[in-house]
């Protein structure tokens, strides 16, 4: 996933919609020029929102936009993660980082393979229960997650990233028992969020999140 140059496909989007300048783009969308110069020419990184505000106009996908991904599975129509069909509360937004962790102290520590990490902020609160928000397990928004992309396999169920064809999300994956096709019980730590199925095989698995870091 290449994130460190979404500004260069920002630009390339800009100049085949039509826009001759970044400002004129920016007045257009309704953006700070400003805000929106600096997220073209890399000095600002790119977060979810402005993605999908930008995608929308620009007529890109939000994630080609960030990650040059050119998945084209259907998007969910539940809640989602960097979403384009998102929910209005946008509740389980999650955002890649370009973060590097050393490769001994993931092997060691959580037994993640080496480059088999990604590093995921959470935003929304679709993974903590706001009536318990220091229940363990809880990932709350600004808690980074560490991924292993190699720990595909829902079982034992947990957290995991996905990809729903719109953006990647956290979920609490679980494969229901004798379920045939094999089914996945989908939900969050929110009970405000209901929970919901889709067929294992619909489902394209980052990895296991297994482990966050929070701010003190």
């Amino acid at each position: 996933m290449e994130m460190q140059d979404a500004h260069k496909r920002l630009r390339q989007a800009r100049l085949n919609a039509g826009f001759k300048s970044a400002s004129a783009a920016a007045r257009a969308m309704g953006v700070n020029p400003i805000t929106y110069t600096a997220h073209e020419n890399g000095g600002r990184g790119i977060n979810a929102e402005a993605a999908k505000h930008y995608a929308k106009h620009l007529g890109i996908d939000p994630v080609v936009l960030i990650f040059n991904s050119t998945d084209d599975t259907e998007g969910s129509e539940e809640q989602g993660l960097v979403q384009y069909k998102k929910t209005k509360e946008q509740n389980d937004l999650a955002t890649d980082l370009q973060l590097d962790m050393p490769n001994e102290f993931l092997s060691q520590r959580f037994r993640i393979p080496e480059d088999s990490s990604r590093i995921i902020e959470v935003v929304g609160d679709y993974m903590y229960d706001p009536t318990d928000p220091s229940a363990v397990g809880s990932l709350l928004p600004g808690d980074c997650v560490v991924v292993d992309t190699s720990d595909t396999r829902p079982s034992p169920p947990g957290a995991f990233a996905v990809f729903d064809g719109a953006g990647v999300s956290l979920k609490m994956l679980e494969v229901i028992p004798n379920s045939e096709p094999k089914t996945l019980r989908i939900t969050g730590r929110n009970p405000r969020y209901d929970c919901f199925e889709r067929a294992m095989e619909a489902v394209e698995i980052i990895g296991r999140v297994k482990a966050k870091v929070s701010m003190l």
